[in-house]
C-alpha cells in the first residue's frame, strides 16, 4: 500500500490494515543527514558565540572596556591574521554577515570570519576560518595582539 492511499484511510480503516500492508517509511539518504549533521554543529557553534559574545560585552563594560571598539579591533586583527594564509590576500574581501566574536574574560577572542578571495588558480571562493587570538594590555594598540591559532574549516 503507498503512503497516500494510507493517508486517505479513516482511523478506524487505519487499524484493519495488517501490519504488512502498511507502507514502508522512506530511509533519509545520507546526503539529508550529512546536511542535518552540519546545520546542527553551525547552530551550536553561533549559539555559543552568542551566549558567550552577551556576556563578555556586560563584563567588559563593568570593567570599563568599549566593547564596540573591541568588536572593531578584533575583526581588524582577524582579517589581517587571515590574510596573511591566503593564496592572494589582495583579492581578500570579508563579508560582515560572516563575522562572529566571542570574547573571554582572560584577553582572547575567538573569531569566526568568512572571507572572499582567489585561490592558486584564480577562483574566488569563500573560506571560513575560526581564530584565537589574545590582546595585551591595551587591545587598540594592534601591536599588543598575538594569533593564538587559526584553523580553515573547510580543510
Amino acid at each position: 500500500m503507498e503512503k497516500s492511499d494510507f493517508d486517505k484511510l479513516t482511523k478506524q480503516e487505519k487499524l484493519k490494515v495488517p501490519v504488512k500492508d502498511l507502507p514502508k517509511q522512506q530511509k533519509m539518504s545520507k546526503g539529508c543527514l550529512g546536511l542535518l549533521i552540519i546545520v546542527a554543529i553551525i547552530i551550536a557553534i553561533v549559539g555559543v558565540f552568542q551566549n558567550s559574545n552577551n556576556d563578555k560585552v556586560a563584563e567588559n563594560l563593568k570593567k570599563g572596556i568599549d566593547s564596540t571598539s573591541l568588536y572593531y579591533y578584533s575583526k581588524v586583527m582577524a582579517q589581517q591574521y587571515v590574510k596573511q594564509v591566503l593564496k592572494a590576500p589582495s583579492t581578500a574581501k570579508f563579508p560582515d554577515e560572516e563575522l562572529h566574536i566571542g570574547y573571554n574574560p582572560d584577553s582572547t577572542v575567538i573569531v569566526k570570519i568568512g572571507v572572499d578571495a582567489q585561490n592558486s588558480y584564480g577562483a574566488m571562493i569563500r573560506s571560513n576560518y575560526i581564530l584565537k587570538m589574545k590582546w595585551y594590555k591595551d587591545f587598540t594598540d594592534t601591536e599588543n595582539w598575538r594569533n593564538l591559532a587559526i584553523a580553515d574549516e573547510n580543510n
